[in-house]
């Protein structure tokens, strides 16, 4: 995987090149009404007048390989773009060594070197940053504790807050089967909704839907005892 990354660099070319000339190719120029940016990241709001000037400021003195995702000078490591425009750390004295050994023959590099070169030029390798990275467990670990107190705090407010206060009519057990009368009445939901689970002409549940509590497939066609007020 690492000599075939480095390879894949140049498969246009006849000859394995090192990657060390592959610099040459840099990412167009920018339009002339773009050519001044504004680094917002810095407090002073540093201006720049030149593009490289602030390429150079992003970037230090790592090389520019490529022309990445978008041409842009910055380091992502994709799939469907797997070389960015940007070596991964800059030229050290070690690595330019290895370099300088590279432009030879790949097969008297050792495996150590090859992993070195990978290194210096990428961050991860492909098996790395598709690995699964856990980050769901926090996310549902906090969705569960949410979810936890605010089972907790209906349970304390009516245990606590609603056990003295009357609760309004309409959350009767007569007046729930009169409101799953008036929804069949009216059709509610002929498809797939309450409607479609009742049957007209015997007047009686097809299928019970798991969300009506009542046994009698006939209890929902009352008047509640309120409405009689």
């Amino acid at each position: 995987m690492i000599t075939s990354r480095l390879i894949l660099l140049n498969l246009k070319s006849k000859s394995i090149l090192p990657l060390s000339q592959l610099n040459i190719i840099r990412p167009p120029k920018a339009p002339p009404l773009i050519q001044r940016r504004t680094v917002i990241g810095f407090a002073d709001k540093h201006t720049f007048k030149d593009e490289d000037e602030w390429i150079r400021k992003r970037i230090g003195n790592r090389e520019i390989v490529g022309y990445g995702t978008n041409g842009e000078p910055e380091y992502v490591d994709r799939v469907d773009y797997p070389f960015p425009s940007l070596r991964w750390k800059p030229p050290y004295p070690e690595i330019q060594a290895l370099r300088e050994k590279e432009k030879g023959d790949w097969r008297l590099l050792s495996i150590e070197e090859k992993k070195a070169l990978y290194r210096a030029n990428f961050r991860q390798t492909f098996a790395e940053f598709l690995a699964p990275t856990g980050d769901w467990m926090g996310i549902v670990g906090v969705a569960l504790i949410l979810t936890s107190i605010g089972i907790w705090l209906y349970m304390l407010l009516k245990k606590y807050v609603y056990v003295q206060t009357p609760m309004p009519k309409s959350l009767s057990f007569n007046s729930q089967q009169a409101q799953c009368a008036r929804m069949l009445q009216l059709r509610t939901n002929p498809c797939t909704g309450l409607a479609s689970k009742w049957d007209y002409e015997k007047m009686k549940w097809k299928s019970k839907p798991w969300y009506i509590p009542w046994e009698d497939p006939y209890a929902p066609i009352i008047e509640c005892e309120e409405d009689l007020d």
